[in-house]
């Protein structure tokens, strides 16, 4: 294995897929950013020197032509991904570490939401960084937050509970208090539709909350003994897939609660492909691994 595959290998933390699923980028924790060709399985470029400090997130524009980084250098980087060149300067729009950037949907001019260590939330226009609005979100020290698809709404958990904000008002919506006895939240996110937030709890749960019905399910998955690294919901709703930190791989059908699938073969971050039939990680080898989900999902 080539030095720099085995090092991006040892530190990716953040993954995304292109919405056609074509291309996928990864960044690690010393700020090195690597573009793949899925259909070719090659990487676009050599790996990028892309920031100072570890990328936390990496997102796609609706069209695919651009993604944003965000980092714990301060700074949010736009990128052009035919070429994997910067499209424009960094932006430092946050006083610390940026956890998570987007692309707000259904907007003429393309606007960004971010969430950083600094306890805000901003949204914020794309090329001119102006700011069209803020708030606080406060945060404990696990800094937990998740954007929906549409970066509509943002979930964010502290000591208090977990709340869901609408991101254009600047409103929360609904919390859950949390009882640390019973639920000590690990990692979130949202389903594709963004009526369901999913919580991995250090009990080794995951609490699927319905957001129209204000409803927490808490029944334990089948198969599931680990805590998670990464989880991601499918697009097609149907099942949710998982990394824990012995490397294990595990897809449940949403629906019937009911492990269908567990691998050893990757460390996370995951993505599905757009038609949910596919997930995409960085495999043992530094190279792009894919695994074709598509049979199990109908067992």
């Amino acid at each position: 294995m080539a030095e720099d595959q085995k090092s991006v290998r040892d530190n990716v933390i953040a993954l995304a897929m292109s919405p056609n699923g074509k291309q996928v980028v990864f960044g690690t924790t010393d700020g090195t950013l690597v573009l793949w060709d899925v259909d070719r399985r090659q990487q676009v470029s050599a790996p990028l020197a892309a920031h100072e400090d570890t990328i936390n997130s990496l997102w796609y524009a609706p069209h695919g032509e651009k993604f944003i980084s965000a980092s714990d250098d301060q700074t949010i980087r736009l990128w052009n991904a035919s070429t994997a060149m910067f499209a424009q300067d960094a932006y430092e729009v946050h006083t610390d570490g940026v956890l998570l950037a987007g692309f707000l949907a259904d907007r003429e001019t393309e606007t960004i939401v971010s969430s950083s260590k600094d306890n805000t939330v901003l949204v914020w226009q794309v090329p001119t960084g102006d700011i069209e609005h803020q708030f606080r979100v406060a945060l404990d020290s696990r800094f937990l937050v998740a954007l929906s698809n549409d970066c509509k709404k943002l979930l964010a958990v502290s000591r208090e509970g977990i709340t869901i904000w609408d991101t254009i008002s600047a409103e929360p919506i609904k919390t859950l208090s949390l009882e640390t006895q019973t639920l000590m939240a690990l990692c979130v996110g949202f389903s594709r539709d963004s009526s369901l937030a999913v919580l991995g709890s250090a009990e080794c749960n995951l609490h699927i909350w319905d957001l129209d019905e204000d409803n927490l399910d808490s029944v334990p998955l089948d198969g599931d003994d680990g805590h998670r690294c990464y989880f991601v919901w499918s697009p097609d709703g149907r099942t949710i897939a998982a990394v824990t930190p012995d490397a294990t791989l595990r897809i449940w059908d949403v629906e019937k609660r009911k492990c269908i699938l567990k691998s050893s073969k990757t460390r996370g971050p995951i993505a599905y492909s757009p038609d949910s039939e596919v997930i995409v990680s960085l495999g043992e080898d530094g190279l792009l691994d894919i695994c074709d989900v598509s049979a199990v999902r109908d067992l």
